[in-house]
């Protein structure tokens, strides 16, 4: 049972190593060549590239998209709390499938 959640959690890793700097460090970073951007190229980017480049990334927005933007602070995540039998949330970890609606 306990190798099935090493190998959960083997497979749950983030790929990247993300750091957390100040303000100030990020300045210093900047001010040193640490920063590999080409700001230059992005400052001459016209605002039609920056949309043509977005639509490539992402695709285009999809029509009306600004009548679903909401303004204001979420409301605040509730607690649920649940019971479940022990052979489901292994089952659950052992097929690397951790989406609980599935047997809920």
């Amino acid at each position: 049972m306990f190798a099935n959640v090493a190998t959960f959690s083997k497979k749950m890793r983030k790929k990247e190593h993300i750091v957390r700097i100040t303000a100030d460090e990020a300045g210093k970073l900047l001010a040193a060549g640490g920063d590999k951007t080409d700001w230059q190229r992005v400052k001459a980017l016209s605002q039609e590239d920056v949309e043509r480049l977005a639509d490539e990334d992402d695709g285009p927005l999809p029509e009306g998209w600004e009548d679903s933007i909401s303004f204001g602070s979420p409301e605040p995540k509730k607690d649920v709390h649940i019971r479940l039998d022990a052979a489901v949330i292994f089952q659950e970890i052992r097929t690397g499938l951790i989406r609980l609606q599935s047997v809920i």
